[in-house]
């Protein structure tokens, strides 16, 4: 498959600095709707993990590597990335995974 047309999948990760965790969430989750509404936007899902409850993991899947282009240039990404960095202990983690075995 020619890559510029396989669906990209991202994994997040998250970990807010201590007493932000609310705020973390509140801006991943005002991302989550108009992310879901772009064309190439096939998954946009958060989930808290269950050994680190303060750490969140979105779990992303665009149709290609341009949606994931024109997903960066959008207001609501801007507006995320601009409020995420100073809530959180580490600067996020993305990594592109693929699929090797998907049902």
């Amino acid at each position: 498959m020619n890559a510029s047309h396989a669906p990209v999948t991202i994994f997040a990760t998250f970990v807010p600095s201590q007493g932000h965790e609310a705020d973390v969430e509140a801006v991943l989750q005002a991302v989550i709707a108009p992310t879901r509404a772009e064309t190439g936007c096939l998954r946009f899902d958060l989930y808290r993990s269950t050994t680190r409850p303060t750490t969140f993991q979105l779990f992303e899947i665009f149709t290609n590597p341009e949606a994931i282009a024109y997903h960066r240039t959008t207001a609501h990404y801007q507006r995320y990335r601009q409020a995420i960095e100073a809530l959180l202990k580490t600067p996020p983690i993305a990594t592109t995974v693929e699929g090797v075995d998907v049902a």
